[in-house]
């Protein structure tokens, strides 16, 4: 078992790692484990990859670095070691992806989670906020088309209403609200669609 007071070679780290580490004045294992994630990329010739390599040399033994769980940038790359899909994976502006990862919103359930929270997010801004609920959107849209069970579609529809009603409630041009309105009506049409069609099922097994 690893003890603080080990020598840092224990963790089998890159020669070129140990030695720039050393020559920053890190040589035990209780030097390492007293410093935050994000401080090591300011470390003379450490970066982020050899950054990386720490962390997860020190997980591998059971350590994290000084307040890991606090740090959005150890998270993110803990989710992408574990094959999470992120928002930036997908597709959204990385400004906006950062803005939401350091709120703990790093996946799109997580986004789906927070919906009503959105508009509270700092640095957000509504530009910011529509862009993020027009992506949402389109990743739903684009996911309907591809269900076959009415409970999934309504659950789909339900998320779609949400979000234009967001949207809706918006600083926006006339014309955009009128767009979205448009919208609203073919999404609710769409649901009266699926609601009659499983009435009449209904209907028939009866």
């Amino acid at each position: 078992m690893i003890k603080d007071n080990d020598k840092i070679e224990v963790l089998n780290l890159e020669g070129a790692t140990i030695n720039r580490l050393k020559n920053n004045g890190i040589f035990y294992i209780k030097d390492l484990i007293n410093i935050k994630y994000q401080d090591l990329f300011f470390i003379k010739k450490i970066g982020k990859t050899r950054a990386k390599e720490i962390k997860d040399k020190l997980h591998q033994v059971g350590l994290t670095l000084k307040d890991e769980e606090k740090d959005y940038k150890a998270k993110i790359d803990n989710l992408k070691s574990n094959n999470i899909t992120l928002l930036g994976d997908l597709g959204l502006n990385i400004k906006l992806c950062y803005i939401l990862y350091k709120k703990d919103i790093f996946t799109f359930e997580d986004l789906l989670n927070n919906i009503d929270n959105i508009k509270e997010i700092p640095n957000l801004k509504d530009r910011g906020e529509f862009i993020i609920l027009d992506f949402i959107k389109n990743i739903k849209y684009k996911e309907y088309l591809s269900l076959n069970e009415k409970e999934d579609k309504i659950k789909n529809i339900a998320i779609l209403t949400k979000v234009i009603s967001l949207e809706l409630e918006q600083d926006l041009s006339i014309l955009l609200k009128e767009n979205l309105l448009k919208e609203l009506k073919e999404v609710l049409l769409e649901l009266d669609s699926i609601l009659k069609e499983d009435k009449i099922e209904r209907k028939i097994y009866e």
